[in-house]
């Protein structure tokens, strides 16, 4: 009996012990002693107005619009939360933004300035950084462009920081992001993760996927220390939808943006804003359907668009000489890198020089001009003769070698410099291009698998998983998922998206009954062009394919083949060519059952007015 009464008691005291305990942690936790954050974005007290502020002077142009910063100088775009200042008003002297980090210790202090170039009476800039007995300060550049900033700062817990602006006779108009905090880096290298996106990328362009190609060496060597998938999808056959199931895990019912000019709906988590976190994120892209006109910025602390992207023989060696500025740059723990180009994507403009290595005595296809022959819209189905497709074809490969080109050196310069090693490098497409392999021509229009099957290669730390094959179906919804397991973070939202983390796939622990959606919205990119819904299952593809009208059809120059519901083995026929429909019923019946239990909005049908020049230049409008 006396046991048993010490037992209760112990258990009893055990019990108030552990409660004890975790009591301490949440406080601990709650009071900020017991967690200390890598990073800190610190959001401004501010002087100055956060409404919306339009400066336009040659070559720049400045906007802000609820804290979002821009600028436009040398056809870039740079994109920042942050605050402008306006011009003086009613006898202003200075205005002035305050910052209180709140942090104790050595601490860089990172963040972007802007103010006009210094001519004849500029506005001067100072940091003041006070502290108990003291105050520093120090001047802001005026260099036309936003500088980039990263202090070391000793600072005690109630320490504040001051940008000021004095009074000029331009009534100059400036802005700064919101600064991040955080601790010196203590390992000697950080932890580094790319996302790097060629924009139409066929997946058979590729070696590992396609032996007779030859024009991506560096790819096919890289793949040798990555996971390699080899059914990876995408949720449709164009950027912006693509691109927005990549940034938010989500299916197109999810995300809604289906459609040019849609903005994403803010209740929507971004899934970089959760990476955030624990990494600086940044992007160098492309513009055009990646720009931050449809959300695209949120979750990051610099977006630089390049709007001469799409036209630019050089686009990715621009590209990644930026990443290696960024790189070299680095001072925090962990950053991420989105990098995007059209380098693949049509008009097909590879380096001269490396097109010549290229093609060698087939030199003269070099000059074959596809938009003259196959233009966007009447032309979308338009017959060739295999010589002229062979030659668009080439011209098409000439840029993937251009892009793998330069791929393979920034992969060098990585190793070199000792980062290669640490990083996560995810190498992947947003779709893929078609050479009328289905009666048509380029991207957009079906989601027959030159369109929907992408490339994806994952290099994790360490090399680890190095050379693995999977034959699971995968999602481009994936990819952020995985990363975010990788390094063990959380959505800060409650999100419920569609991907999964591909860490249990690669270990061989695939989703069963897992089904795969890529979705067309009607007349999205190309007028007249039905909707089209795809679901792969195991190994069968669906395919609903709404019917074109009479009207629809006398648009096109050349009418489209004949358009009907579709079912491939895509195992036993890869080139989806047999349409098993009516062979199996069931199956049919089941996908198209699924199918129907999707909904697909409407969307918006207009164009931003910032991206209509751009769009009109690529052939879209």
């Amino acid at each position: 009996m006396k046991k048993n009464k010490k037992k209760q008691l112990w258990f009893q005291g055990t019990i108030i012990f552990l409660f004890t305990a975790a009591a301490i942690v949440v406080f601990l936790s709650v009071t900020r002693i017991f967690h200390r954050p890598s990073l800190l974005r610190v959001l401004s007290r501010e002087t100055a107005e956060p409404e919306k502020i339009n400066l336009e002077f040659e070559p720049y142009h400045l906007q802000a619009d609820k804290g979002l910063v821009s600028l436009n100088a040398d056809l870039h775009i740079t994109s920042l939360k942050g605050t402008v200042f306006p011009g003086m008003k009613n006898g202003q002297k200075k205005r002035s933004v305050t910052y209180t980090p709140r942090l104790s210790g050595q601490i860089i202090m990172d963040f972007y300035f802007f103010m006009p170039p210094d001519e004849d009476n500029p506005a001067k800039a100072t940091l003041i950084h006070t502290g108990k007995n003291r105050t520093d300060s120090l001047p802001l550049k005026s260099s036309g462009s936003f500088e980039r900033y990263q202090l070391p700062l000793s600072l005690e817990k109630s320490d504040t920081i001051e940008i000021i602006i004095e009074e000029d006779d331009k009534n100059t108009v400036c802005a700064v992001s919101h600064p991040v905090f955080y601790r010196p880096r203590e390992k000697t290298k950080p932890d580094l993760v790319f996302l790097i996106v060629a924009d139409t990328l066929r997946w058979d362009s590729l070696g590992i996927y396609n032996k007779s190609q030859k024009c991506s060496p560096n790819i096919d060597a890289f793949a040798g220390d990555a996971v390699v998938f080899d059914q990876a999808y995408s949720t449709a056959s164009w950027t912006l939808p693509a691109h927005m199931s990549l940034f938010t895990g989500l299916y197109p019912d999810g995300h809604d943006i289906n459609y040019d000019g849609s903005t994403l709906d803010k209740n929507i988590p971004v899934l970089f804003e959760s990476l955030q976190k624990k990494f600086l994120t940044y992007s160098y892209n492309g513009n055009h359907f990646v720009s931050r006109l449809f959300g695209f910025a949120r979750g990051f602390d610099i977006y630089i668009e390049s709007l001469e992207d799409p036209r630019l023989r050089l686009a990715s060696k621009i590209l990644f000489d930026k990443a290696r500025e960024l790189v070299l740059q680095e001072k925090h723990e962990q950053a991420l890198y989105f990098l995007h180009t059209y380098q693949t994507h049509s008009p097909f403009l590879p380096e001269v020089p490396l097109a010549k290595n290229y093609y060698a005595d087939e030199f003269d296809s070099f000059r074959y001009d596809f938009n003259t022959l196959i233009k966007r819209g009447k032309d979308l189905f338009k017959k060739l003769d295999d010589s002229e497709r062979h030659n668009i074809r080439r011209i098409y490969d000439a840029g993937i070698y251009t892009f793998d080109f330069r791929f393979g050196h920034f992969l060098q310069f990585l190793k070199q410099k000792g980062f290669y090693k640490n990083s996560m490098i995810i190498l992947l497409s947003d779709h893929g291009e078609e050479f009328h392999d289905h009666g048509a021509w380029e991207h957009s229009h079906s989601l027959y698998n030159e369109l929907i099957k992408i490339p994806l290669l994952i290099k994790f730390p360490e090399n680890a998983h190095a050379g693995q094959r999977v034959e699971a179906f995968v999602s481009i919804v994936d990819v952020l998922p995985t990363i975010m397991d990788f390094y063990g973070i959380k959505s800060h939202k409650k999100a419920d998206i569609d991907g999964i983390s591909l860490l249990k796939t690669i270990n061989g622990k695939t989703k069963k009954n897992r089904k795969i959606i890529s979705y067309l919205a009607p007349s999205a990119l190309r007028f007249k062009v039905p909707e089209k819904i795809a679901v792969l299952s195991n190994n069968i593809k669906f395919i609903l394919q709404k019917k074109m009208t009479p009207e629809d059809i006398a648009y096109f120059e050349t009418p489209p083949p004949p358009i009907k519901n579709e079912m491939f083995d895509i195992f036993a026929d890869p080139g989806e060519t047999v349409n098993i429909i009516n062979s199996r019923p069931v199956e049919a019946r089941r996908l198209l059952k699924f199918i129907e239990s999707l909904s697909f909005k409407e969307g918006k049908r207009e164009y931003f007015e910032e991206l209509k020049k751009y769009l009109r230049s690529l052939g879209y409008l």
